[in-house]
């Protein structure tokens, strides 16, 4: 895997929120004051212009928010088929994610 630097990361990460944060029709600030740890519309501004980067804790409080995984704010959808095929999987259903799996592991799948 190719090692990024911090400022990628950062604007990974700010497409990422910001992308994720729009698709649940959720404002800065309402996503900002709905968490246990960043409680700052102003932190959650500076993230998505990819100014900041934020703790592990912080990453977690916000990926649990939007209902995703950590990493799934780490996925870049665009960058390559391998992450467009990771972000699938985050609004698949379980058969479908097993299937694919099954598929890419080359086993055929069971019949339920």
């Amino acid at each position: 895997m190719e090692q990024q630097d911090a400022p990628e990361l950062k604007r990974r990460l700010a497409a990422r929120l910001r992308a994720l944060r729009e698709e649940r029709d959720l404002t800065q600030e309402a996503l900002a004051y709905s968490g246990d740890v960043v409680q700052s519309k102003s932190y959650l501004s500076e993230l998505e212009a990819a100014k900041k980067l934020p703790s592990l804790t912080a990453l977690a409080d916000l990926a649990n928010r939007l209902g995703v995984e950590p990493f799934d704010l780490l996925v870049d959808p665009i960058a390559s088929r391998r992450e467009a095929l990771v972000d699938l999987s985050r609004t698949a259903d379980a058969a479908a994610v097993e299937a694919a799996i099954a598929l890419l592991r080359g086993r055929p799948t069971r019949k339920r």
